[in-house]
Parts: C-alpha cells; sequence; structure tokens
C-alpha cells in the first residue's frame, strides 16, 4: 500500500486497496438499499449484531474497518453510543495482541450533507479516542474520500492534536 496526501494521489500512482476488504460489505449495503432504510424515520427497531459487524470489524491483519455505506443507514443521535461501543471494542481487541492499532475506513457514499448530519458523533468518536487511547493509534487511513473530507479534517483539527493528525493519511 502506497501512503500518499490526496494531492499526491493525482499523480497516476496505483495504490493498492486489497489490503482492506470493503468489498465484504457492499452485500450488507445493497441488503440495507434494498429495503429502503434511508430515511431517519426507517430505522431498525434493533441494531443487529450482524450490522455493527458489517459497519466495523477486524481482519485477520488485526485492521479495524470502518464503512460509511453501512454507518450512515444505523447511525442516528440515539445509537451513537452504541456504535463508539462497538468500536471501542474492537479497538480494544487489537491492542489486546498489539501495541497500536490502525484504522481503514470507507467513506464512500460520503455526502456534504452527510458529514453535516453526523458531526456530533464525529465529535464524540474523535473524543473517545483521545481519551481512551492516547498515542494508539498507528494510522488512520481514509478511502474513497469525497472532495469535502478537507472540511471535515479542518474541523477536527480543532479537537485533535497535530501529531493524532498527522497519522490520517487519504487514499
Amino acid at each position: 500500500m502506497i501512503s500518499m496526501s490526496k494531492s499526491e494521489s493525482n499523480k497516476g500512482l496505483e495504490i493498492d486497496k486489497s489490503g482492506c476488504e470493503f468489498n465484504v460489505n457492499t452485500k450488507m449495503h445493497e441488503l440495507l438499499k434494498s429495503n429502503k432504510l434511508r430515511s431517519r424515520n426507517q430505522l431498525p427497531i434493533h441494531i443487529t449484531n450482524d450490522l455493527l459487524e458489517n459497519f466495523c470489524h477486524i481482519t485477520n491483519e488485526n485492521k479495524i474497518l470502518l464503512d460509511y455505506r453501512i454507518f450512515k443507514y444505523i447511525a442516528r443521535t440515539n445509537t451513537y453510543e452504541s456504535l463508539i461501543k462497538h468500536i471501542s471494542s474492537k479497538i480494544n481487541l487489537v491492542l489486546s495482541t498489539n501495541p497500536s492499532f490502525s484504522v481503514h475506513i470507507c467513506t464512500k457514499l460520503l455526502t456534504i450533507s452527510g458529514a453535516d448530519k453526523h458531526i456530533l458523533f464525529i465529535y464524540k468518536l474523535t473524543e473517545s479516542l483521545n481519551s481512551s487511547y492516547p498515542d494508539k493509534l498507528e494510522k488512520c487511513y481514509i478511502y474513497d474520500a469525497p472532495f469535502i473530507f478537507q472540511k471535515i479534517i479542518g474541523m477536527l483539527s480543532l479537537i485533535i492534536d497535530k501529531k493524532t493528525l498527522s497519522k490520517i493519511v487519504i487514499i
């Protein structure tokens, strides 16, 4: 895998995304899409373990994968705490056998309105990670980042230290 800034990615370099298994979640995304769980009022009453695992899971290489395509269907202000707990449980599993963790985030389908809608989640997750796992993040890779992602990074720079910001790699 090649680490590079967004500006470097426009230079024609090939990036190997095979290490991240975001295609596994495509089936779940299609299922959610086909069930038309698009509006905030159509949230399933119970977020199943299957949904949580498809949103955030650990690969065989101890990479933590987060998939926005699933998140957008299950994230609401009343589910944020459950989602953060699930992410924390995955981080704890990785840290039980490793000194640090890396996160790979698929942001495919993220829009400006989606980012604005879930800014509270981003802040809550960031605060939780900063307080619970200082200096444990190895790298955070962002895949399929839309042009608005720089806006999100700008907002995060208000609450994340520069050392942590330097660990974010947009692929």
